[in-house]
Formats: structure tokens, sequence, C-alpha cells
């Protein structure tokens, strides 16, 4: 089964989408992720959406995430989705990041069944132009979808892992990041939520 279509019927089950369009067909794919886009920035920026807010891990390399204590997570605001909040991120390098909260599927077969989804949004504070003052705003930094996928060999056992690929974000002009994630199994057609991790990495660059 491709990728493709796990992602397609993972879209219907889990956002209650009727159908999907054609593989490969770039305006129906556009159009879906800006209005998934839209419908996320609305709800999942809003104050009431949050369910984890922590002072970023400034350590070179170290994580500052939080992880849903079921499989069960959302709010009123942002539906199905595990918000994670972390702050004083102005100036930082680094990466937002999302994965499963649990163990993922033992199998090669299973594997390519497990699902995640997460969305990211960067808080542009407010800066002084001349004598006025911008006002602060959510900046959509885009949404991830991945499948599992076995990694390893040769001498080692292959694994199962998953993941989602946001761009590393150097020098941050963001004062906080917001990741909002659901992580999911595929079944015969529905899907089994499961616990989720979400929030951003601190990056070491070299020169």
């Amino acid at each position: 089964m491709k990728k493709t279509l796990l992602t397609c019927l993972f879209a219907m089950t889990s956002l209650g989408l009727t159908g999907c369009g054609a593989e490969g067909d770039p305006a129906d794919e556009a159009a879906a992720a800006d209005e998934i886009g839209v419908l996320e920035e609305a709800l999942c920026t809003d104050a009431a959406a949050t369910n984890a807010s922590l002072p970023m891990n400034i350590s070179n390399g170290a994580e500052t995430a939080s992880t849903s204590p079921t499989s069960t997570y959302g709010t009123s605001a942002c539906t199905g989705h595990y918000v994670v909040e972390v702050t004083n991120t102005l100036g930082r390098n680094i990466t937002p990041f999302a994965t499963w909260g649990e163990a993922l599927p033992g199998t090669e077969q299973a594997c390519p069944f497990a699902l995640l989804e997460a969305e990211a949004w960067g808080w542009v504070p407010s800066k002084k132009i001349g004598s006025y003052w911008t006002l602060p705003y959510w900046k959509y930094l885009g949404k991830q979808t991945a499948g599992g996928h076995m990694v390893g060999g040769g001498i080692f056992t292959p694994w199962c892992a998953i993941g989602t690929g946001f761009a590393q974000i150097v020098n941050s002009p963001y004062s906080k990041i917001r990741v909002s994630a659901k992580a999911a199994a595929l079944a015969v057609f529905f899907t089994v939520p499961k616990k989720v991790k979400a929030g951003i990495q601190n990056e070491v660059i070299i020169y």
C-alpha cells in the first residue's frame, strides 16, 4: 500500500474528509492543504488550545517536548490534536518536531500503518518601526505528515521509525513555537488514536 494512499485514508478517517484527489494532482493537494491549514491556524493557535507550555531547554542538542498522557487529547479549540507551546525561542537555532509518544509497531508489515500529522506556528513579537509598534501574530510554519518506515539493518535488527521533517529555524525570529500533533495506527476503514510527542529540538550549528 502506497504512503499516499495511507495518508489519504488517514485524512478521510481522522479529519472527516469524504474523499481524496487523484494521486499526484497538485491542484487538489494544494487546495486541501490550504483549507486544512487555514482551519488549524484559526483554532490551534487560540490561547485555550495549549495542552502544555514549556520554557526552552537551551542546552545544545536538548529537546523541549511533551508527550500526551493518553491517546485521547485535544480541546474544543483544537480537536484531536495535542498542542505544545515552547517559549524563549527568540534568537535560537531550533527545529519543530513530532513523533509517536508510545512504542511503534514491532513488525515490518505493521510499521507502514503508523501515521503522524503535525503543524507548527511561530509567534512573531511586536517591534518598533519608526514611531509605531507592529502587532504580534502567529506565522504558519507548515504541515507535515508521515508514515512509519523501517530503518537499520546489517548487523543491527531493523526497527520501525516515524517523525516529521520541519525545516530548521536559524536565529529564530519567533519568541515562542507552537506544535499541534496527532498520531494514529491505520486499521481497516478506521484509525486508532495513539499517544503523541511534540516540541522543538535545540540545534547545534557548526560553521
